[in-house]
């Protein structure tokens, strides 16, 4: 999804529509879009066994290496750190 394309989809213009996402959620659409990113590379880091690598690639960041970082600097908790607490909230359910 680009902004052009979200600005097609609501009929409006591209400065129209981040005036929106800026005033209803503070943010800037490319800022909205990397921590949908990141929502889902932890989404995928707690609900399969794929490397980080791999949840990289699907998440198209460039390298895992800036993955890592990307994903530190949005959550404070390393890929590891969140693979642990999942274990070991399913550990608590059992």
């Amino acid at each position: 999804m680009t902004l052009s394309a979200l600005a097609d989809r609501l009929q409006l213009s591209v400065r129209q529509t981040e005036r929106i996402l800026k005033d209803e959620f503070q943010a800037t659409f490319t800022e909205l879009k990397q921590k949908a990113t990141i929502n889902r590379a932890v989404t995928l880091l707690r609900t399969t066994r794929k490397t980080i690598t791999e949840i990289a690639e699907e998440t198209n960041f460039c390298s895992a290496s800036y993955f890592c970082k990307m994903l530190k600097q949005q959550t404070g908790k390393t890929a590891t750190q969140i693979r642990r607490e999942q274990t070991l909230e399913n550990a608590e359910k059992k």
